[in-house]
């Protein structure tokens, strides 16, 4: 009892206590170093993951081609220009590849800009659709921009040539996972305090003989980028599978000036039906 009351022992308690939790501190802080490391290690292997099913489809096809081009394969001229039009344009699209991925590095490394100029989000949609257009007919896909007429130019504060990249490579995802034939619809307008663009797509992801309610396939590059693109905007760009399809979804602040109406870009042509763009 007369230990219990001694104030020598209640103060060698007291001096231990900061030692225990420093003790504590450096434990916690251990533990969310780890769970930290752990995953930078899962983000890593998920990239190259990504990169090695990006590389194995051009690759694939460049291996498809080379098989007319052996010795002994008596390939006719139908098949020669096959297999050096396939090979060209499986070169391409790794180049593009390529570029993607430098651009990825680029991006991971970049802090979040500030935007001053206001950008018409249709002009923007315009561009990007000339970019995926060559992909989008060659898949034979019909594409269906519009905008509601009573929504009026829409203005954002942004990079235009990165907002077109945006775009462009959400079509070009489409056109790429969508089976010849499909239909895809981009459309903008105002939610809110927000600039909202949309691009759906039927029968994305499903594969000849699958149905729907199979697992998406992985994202790729390209949406990789868009997705880093839209976060140095202020913005969020999500999907979602509602049924036979998917939707992407891309959310800007709303906080440009109006913009006066201006002269939007019609196309039409077999595969491609985009009404104008403007109001």
């Amino acid at each position: 009892m007369h230990n219990q009351h001694n104030p020598w022992n209640r103060s060698a308690r007291n001096s231990r206590t900061p030692y225990y939790t420093r003790q504590a501190a450096d434990i916690i802080s251990n533990s969310r170093l780890h769970e930290a490391i752990e995953e930078s290690d899962r983000r890593e292997e998920e990239s190259l993951a990504i990169v090695a099913r990006e590389l194995r489809e051009p690759l694939d096809a460049i291996r498809d081609a080379t098989r007319a081009l052996r010795p002994g394969a008596r390939p006719d001229d139908a098949a020669l220009a096959w297999a050096r039009d396939e090979i060209e344009e499986q070169v391409r699209h790794m180049t593009r590849l390529v570029d993607d991925l430098l651009d990825a590095t680029r991006l991971r490394q970049a802090t979040a800009d500030r935007f001053t100029e206001p950008v018409a989000l249709a002009e923007v949609a315009a561009r990007a659709v000339e970019a995926a257009r060559p992909l989008i007919v060659a898949r034979g896909h019909g594409l269906t921009v519009a905008t509601p007429p009573e929504s009026g130019p829409i203005a954002v504060l942004a990079d235009a040539a990165r907002l077109e990249q945006v775009v462009a490579h959400l079509l070009a995802n489409a056109a790429r996972s969508t089976e010849p034939g499909g239909r895809i619809t981009m459309s903008a307008g105002r939610e809110g305090d927000e600039a909202v663009l949309r691009v759906q797509v039927f029968d994305l992801f499903l594969q000849a003989g699958e149905t729907a309610g199979h697992a998406p396939k992985e994202p790729g590059i390209g949406l990789w980028i868009a997705r880093r693109l839209v976060a140095r905007h202020g913005g969020t760009i999500t999907a979602t599978s509602p049924g036979p399809g998917s939707e992407f979804i891309v959310r800007l602040p709303l906080n440009a000036p109006t913009l006066k109406p201006t002269l939007h870009h019609t196309y039409s042509d077999a595969h491609l039906m985009v009404p104008a763009l403007g109001p």
